[in-house]
């Protein structure tokens, strides 16, 4: 029961469907790609709360302006970040972080 409890939270939060899997492996590495994704899912809920009610925002909507955050890589590899938007500022200030942060991380990490 707790189990059929955790994967109907599961759905309510990152929409997952069920997935015909052959071996118990896949099953478990299913299950915990999507218990790692309800961790994010319920921090970003938690960081971005106080913001989302203020802008009428959903978890989704969020989600989709941070995809438009292009990184473009020029001829001699370096990577640059295309530069965000007031609403992207918004949210990364809900996580403590700044343009700068992101652009070091791309070019840093990427």
């Amino acid at each position: 029961m707790l189990l059929r409890g955790f994967c109907a939270s599961i759905n309510n939060y990152i929409h997952i469907k069920k997935h015909l899997t052959y071996s118990s492996e896949t099953t478990d590495g299913n299950l915990f790609c999507a218990f790692i994704s309800l961790i994010v899912a319920s921090e970003m809920g938690t960081r971005l709360n106080a913001l989302m009610w203020e802008k009428g925002w959903s978890k989704d909507a969020v989600i989709k302006e941070m995809e438009k955050i292009r990184v473009v890589t020029s001829k001699n590899g370096r990577r640059l970040v295309v530069p965000g938007t007031k609403t992207h500022r918004m949210i990364f200030e809900a996580f403590g972080l700044t343009d700068d942060s992101l652009k070091a991380y791309v070019a840093d990490v990427l």
